[in-house]
Order: structure tokens, then C-alpha cells, then sequence
């Protein structure tokens, strides 16, 4: 476990880093490698790390005494990454000593604080005891969000037992995993890991699982991917946990909606009259919570509950969970907008999306009674949710036939199509004219694939060749009558 020691003050406080990382450090103004009011750069603060002692089995990182009070919190964030390196790679513990009582810390309980809804935790909180937990819930927690895995080959080795203290004290249940996938393919099996993680641990399927997103390196895009293998394996439960240092934050808050989305940020001072993020359904304020009269001074994370997130695996959303899709459709109804969220926010007016075709990759179903689809355009980004009243769904990513009554010329050469198949079950072009005109309905495809060709029967002996038209075969001669020409020659 890593610790934080007040050298001044003589009190050991144990600082709330998960297992292989720093689950919530995105915190107001966060900054990287620069020097921003005063606060020294990441990179200084790095350099000034005392490790001298440290031991084969023990890591000492200590605060200089000439540390600037600007500094202090963003030292220690940077003395916590430090850490969770050094435990990845020695498997050491971890202990950050201060020269000062300079860590604020809050009392779950008080209520000087933001009500604290739900703790989370990982085997750095592997000291706490069914004691601890029992405490919790007489002050009024009602949710114990605890860490499973990390990535596709990590399983934190104290989540069974604290997910037995939390069920013992009445608590409910949730679960995170910390991303670390980089593309499709990792996402996928990422997500196998952690639902068989989750089923060893012998998790409900309506169990609540977080995806947490800190790493940059992760692509929020493949989130989709992720959910899916989720979805596969039973686990449609999804909430994203993510703040304002992951660079594409809104994208993976849109794949699940906001009010599944957990918010990291802290204040300086927490305060119950002062409550920041809440357009999320909950708000992650500190990670220097102490439990009072705990079996240690040791320390977790604490959250506000706005929309009934964290309320337990028991409570879903509104919307329900997101259920996995993977269909073209196309927006052919007014009066159907894209929203940005389930609070009705409008993304795009209908005007926009209008006889557009998107790719369908999850759906809601409302409590409201109506289900909505999450559109991507062919460039992979992200449209909004419309109510599926507003489409219909299409063969592919052509899109769905719009009626026409339209006379065409053909007034450049068509390319060779090879085993084109649309009411034919075979189509091979081999020429054809430029003068040619074809008298027929316009279908909503494109014209250069000669859609109607094979959808009206007609073929040109010579030019082009039909076999098996709907099933009937044609004398390409006969159909000769049923083809226009312009320049009255044949």
C-alpha cells in the first residue's frame, strides 16, 4: 500500500492510489510538465523526491522541507504516480512522507462535506476491515465501488474479500476496470478479462461496471468495442469514469450519456455548499477521506451521488443500460432531433441529419416507453441519440430508397461491375454506351451502380449481361425494346 507520513505531525495517512495507477487524479486547472501560478513543473517536482533509505521490500518518497505551499498537492500527485511505477515494477510497498501537515484531509460523515454517496476502493485499501466497512454504512455510505482488474492481465488480489465486507455491512456493490487498451482488437479482449473477472468474483450480470478512462493513450472510439464484448458476455450495466486530464473525455462520456458518467475533480476544500460537476449523475471530490473511529487513519475516495448512479448495481438509469446495435439506418422523419444526452440537451436539429444515413451501434430503451439509437457517421464520430421513431433501418450503408420519377441520361462511361447483387443474383457490365438513356423509377442508390438495370430487367445484348434475374431468366435480345435510344441507332 503506499502511505503518506506527516513527519511534522507524527500521523500516518494512507493516500487513496489504486493498485497500478492514480484512479482520480484529474483535478481543476490540471497541468503537465509546465509551470502554472506559481507551482512548480512535473518534472521538477519528480527531481525533488527524496528516496534515500528506501529497501528491497520499502520505498520512501519524501517531500523536501522547502517544498512551496503551491506545490504540496501537485508533489503529491506526482509522488503517486511515482509510486504506482515503482509497485508495477518492484512490487514494493509505497510510503510518501511529508515535511509538514500540509495534506488536507475530510471526515466521512461530516457535514462540512459534500454528503459522501459512495468509497472506492483497490488493494491499497487492503487494511480495512469488515469493521471499517460497517462503519461506512452507519455514516451513510451506501456504496462500496471496488476495483477489479486493469487491462487484460491484472485482477486486484483484495477485491473478493471486499466485496464480501461491503455485501456483510449492507452496503451495495459497483465495480471498475482501469483501461488500458489501445485499439479494437485489445478492447475486446479486455473486456472478456474483466467479465470473467467479474464472474469468477461471482458479480450479479446487473452489476454496475465502470470503465475507467485516465490514459491518454486510450482511444475512446474503441469504447464501443469494449462495451459490445461487455454486452456479449451478459454485463450491460456500463458508467465511464473519467475527468477533465483525458483528452477525449466527451467522447467517452457520450457512449454511455452523462448522467452514467462519474466525474473526477477536486476542490481545495471540499464543501457541502459548494457542489461542482453535477450535469453527471456523480461527482468523485476527494481521494483524502478518512472513516472516523477506522481501524486506521488511512485513507479512500469518496463521491456525490446526483442522478442515483451510485446507488447501488439495483438502480439503472433512466435510459437502462446501453445494449449493443449494428445497423444502418437512415433519418427520414422530422420532428425526431439528436440529443446530446438524456437530459434532452439537442445536439443537431433535424435539419441537419435529414435524409442522412448513420451506423447504429447501441440502443436505450427508456423508461419512457421509446428507444434510442447512438449514431456514427462513417467517420466514426459520434452523432447523438434519435429516437427510433425517426429512422428506418436500411440494407446498409447505402441508406434506405427514396421514390423518384425522374428520366436520366447516361452522359459518362460506367466502369465494369463485378458480381454486383441487388434483385439479380448475378450482374456483370461489360459496356455500355454513353447515349443510352433508361426510361425507369430513379432508385436512391447510386447511379453508377446500376441498381435499376438489375431491379427493371434491363440488359443489352452485347453491353451488359443478366443472369438469374429475380430468379427468371431473359433473352437479352427480347429486352431490347425496353431501351431508350436517343440517337436512333442500335
Amino acid at each position: 500500500m503506499t502511505t503518506v507520513t506527516d513527519a511534522g505531525a507524527g500521523v500516518e495517512k494512507t493516500l487513496s492510489v489504486f493498485d497500478l495507477n492514480m484512479h482520480a487524479n484529474n483535478q481543476q486547472n490540471d497541468s503537465q510538465n509546465h509551470t502554472m501560478g506559481g507551482v512548480l513543473t512535473d518534472e521538477a517536482l519528480k527531481a525533488s523526491i527524496d528516496s534515500s533509505g528506501s529497501t528491497s521490500s520499502l520505498h520512501y518518497l519524501r517531500m523536501p522541507a522547502s517544498m512551496p505551499e503551491a506545490s504540496v498537492s501537485e508533489w503529491v500527485k506526482v509522488a503517486q504516480q511515482v509510486a504506482t511505477a515503482d509497485r508495477m515494477k518492484t512490487g514494493r510497498t509505497q510510503e510518501i512522507i511529508l515535511t509538514d501537515a500540509t495534506v488536507a484531509t475530510v471526515q466521512i460523515g461530516s457535514s462540512s462535506i459534500p454528503r459522501v454517496d459512495a468509497v472506492d476502493v483497490s488493494s491499497y485499501q487492503d487494511w480495512m476491515t469488515q469493521a471499517d466497512f460497517t462503519k461506512l454504512k452507519r455514516l451513510g455510505v451506501s456504496t462500496v465501488i471496488v476495483k477489479v482488474t486493469e487491462g487484460s492481465s491484472y485482477t486486484n488480489s483484495a477485491a473478493k474479500t471486499q466485496i464480501a465486507y461491503a455485501k456483510a455491512a449492507g452496503l451495495k456493490v459497483d465495480v471498475y476496470d482501469y483501461i488500458r487498451f489501445t485499439s479494437a482488437s485489445q478492447a475486446q479482449a479486455e473486456a472478456r478479462y474483466t467479465a470473467s473477472a467479474m464472474e469468477g468474483l461471482g458479480l450479479s450480470k446487473a452489476t454496475l461496471i465502470f470503465a475507467d478512462i485516465e490514459e491518454n493513450s486510450v482511444p475512446a472510439a474503441d469504447l464501443t468495442n469494449y462495451w459490445s464484448a461487455l454486452n456479449a458476455a451478459g454485463y450491460r450495466n456500463h458508467g465511464v469514469y473519467t475527468g477533465g486530464g483525458y483528452a477525449e473525455s466527451a467522447t467517452a462520456i457520450a457512449s454511455v450519456g452523462s448522467a452514467k458518467t462519474w466525474y473526477a475533480q477536486y476542490p481545495d476544500t471540499p464543501s457541502a455548499s459548494s457542489l461542482w460537476d453535477t450535469s453527471y449523475g456523480a461527482w468523485q471530490f476527494s481521494s483524502s477521506a478518512q472513516i472516523p473511529g477506522g481501524s486506521t487513519s488511512g485513507m479512500v475516495d469518496v463521491s456525490h451521488d446526483y442522478q442515483g448512479l451510485l446507488k447501488g448495481s439495483s438502480t439503472v438509469a433512466a435510459q437502462g443500460p446501453w445494449i449493443a446495435d449494428n445497423q444502418y439506418v437512415t433519418v427520414t422523419h422530422t420532428g425526431y432531433p439528436l440529443y446530446s444526452d438524456f437530459n434532452w440537451t439537442v445536439k443537431q436539429p433535424i435539419s441537419n441529419v435529414y435524409h442522412k444515413t448513420y451506423h447504429a451501434t447501441g440502443q436505450y430503451h427508456h423508461q419512457n416507453g421509446s428507444t434510442y439509437l447512438s449514431l456514427y457517421d462513417n467517420g466514426g464520430r459520434w452523432q447523438g441519440y434519435i429516437n427510433v421513431k425517426g429512422v428506418d433501418v436500411s440494407g446498409g450503408q447505402q441508406g434506405v430508397h427514396f421514390a423518384d420519377d425522374r428520366y436520366v441520361t447516361f452522359t459518362h462511361s460506367v466502369p465494369a461491375l463485378q458480381q454486383f447483387c441487388l434483385g439479380c443474383e448475378t450482374f456483370r457490365q461489360q459496356r455500355l454506351s454513353e447515349h443510352l438513356s433508361f426510361d425507369r423509377h430513379l432508385s436512391s442508390f447510386q447511379w453508377g451502380d446500376l441498381s435499376v438495370a438489375l431491379q427493371w430487367h434491363w440488359c443489352l445484348d452485347g453491353l451488359c449481361q443478366c443472369e438469374r434475374c429475380l430468379g427468371r431468366q431473359w433473352p437479352a435480345r427480347a429486352l431490347a425494346s425496353k431501351i431508350r435510344l436517343f440517337d436512333g441507332e442500335f
